[in-house]
């Protein structure tokens, strides 16, 4: 027996892709000012002392938070909500960073705040946006899915770093290139409020796969997945934790660099930009099988030869457990879940989200 079911309007890759190019628009803003951040309090009279504190700071701030923003989704299952505030922080709080040249001695203090403003929208939205985006990513494979996103998200982080450096080589001076942003940021707010007049509850990609179910058990069928215990869980984010311990922001590298004229201010993002291409390659897809969902059509019969792990179906099964950080926290979990997955999320940045040792680089040039 089938039971009617309220069929999604996007469909799964469209919504994957719809918030892969909100990532883009948002990064570009984002990544744009913290590869300059560091250069720009260099040009208000900060210290070294104080870029360490600020943007090491802004960076902790952005990960512990979600250990109050998580928990707090969860709870009032308000996901698009807490995802449009802290894109709209972000999207507010960068070109305000426009005004800090002309504010005079306020203008360290204001653009220290809207640092720290910018990365708590990251807090905000960060935990949401990986619900909303794991109920589309699950009908696709999970792995894939968030792979698609990290990929686009990633390119804003290249191409941000890249406009502001044009900007402010044409210009000759970064806030001109603060107020160029205001482009991506109203793209990504727009294309996030049409998203959510589309889909405005993600359970719907849940619901449609549900459809057409057998209650009986498929003998083909893999044997369930065992969630991961709290040791495993607490080990992880110890490890998380420990890898990212001696990481340093760039708003002090970028500090260092302007301070001791080893580089222009415009050449400044191209260091930073270089090092998104770096890592670009690996934000690929990640191994992963998804469930046919009901309007993709009837599915294949079952099969007991091994289906190719590029293979966008098969048969009654679940998406592996595998891929990057996102893709786990979404997927820990059988489906239906309790509605507690951004806690755990939010717990393992809390172990992350310590402040990085900048004070080792704290030493400005001419001391």
């Amino acid at each position: 027996m089938t039971q009617p079911a309220r069929l999604p309007a996007l469909a799964p890759w469209s919504m994957i892709i719809g918030f892969g190019f909100v990532s883009l628009a948002i990064d570009m803003v984002s990544d744009g000012a913290i590869s300059v951040s560091g250069a720009l309090l260099e040009q208000l009279a900060a210290t070294a002392t104080l870029v360490g504190l600020v943007t090491g700071g802004a960076e902790a701030l952005a990960l512990m938070l979600r250990l109050v923003t998580g928990p707090w989704a969860d709870r009032t299952r308000a996901y698009w909500g807490f995802a449009i505030a802290g894109y709209s922080v972000s999207a507010i709080s960068v070109p305000l960073l426009a005004l800090s040249p002309f504010l005079g001695g306020a203008g360290l203090v204001v653009a220290s705040v809207l640092i720290l403003l910018e990365r708590t929208g990251k807090a905000v939205r960060a935990p949401a946006k990986t619900v909303l985006l794991a109920e589309p990513a699950e009908a696709v494979g999970l792995g894939k899915g968030f792979g698609v996103h990290k990929v686009l998200d990633q390119v804003g982080s290249f191409v941000g770093p890249l406009i502001v450096s044009a900007i402010t080589a044409a210009a000759g001076a970064l806030w001109p290139a603060f107020l160029v942003l205001i482009v991506p940021a109203g793209f990504a707010m727009a294309l996030i409020a049409w998203l959510h007049a589309r889909v405005p509850d993600v359970r719907v990609y849940r619901a449609a796969e549900l459809v057409g179910t057998p209650t009986s058990a498929d003998p083909t069928s893999p044997a369930p997945v065992v969630p991961a215990s709290r040791a495993t869980f607490v080990l992880f984010a110890v490890f998380a934790a420990l890898t990212e311990f001696g990481l340093l922001s760039f708003g002090v590298i970028s500090f260092h660099l302007a301070a001791a004229n080893l580089a222009s201010v415009a050449a400044v993002p191209l260091v930073y930009a270089l090092g998104m291409a770096v890592a670009a390659p690996t934000a690929g897809f990640r191994p992963s099988r998804a469930r046919v969902p009901s309007w993709a059509g009837p599915s294949p019969a079952p099969c007991t030869a091994r289906r190719p792990r590029w293979s966008s179906s098969s048969a009654s099964s679940r998406p592996w457990r595998s891929g990057f950080c996102s893709s786990c926290c979404a997927g820990a979990r059988e489906r239906p879940p309790e509605p507690r997955d951004q806690t755990h999320h939010g717990i393992q940045d809390r172990w992350r989200g310590h402040p990085s040792p900048e004070y080792l680089l704290t030493r400005s040039p001419s001391t």
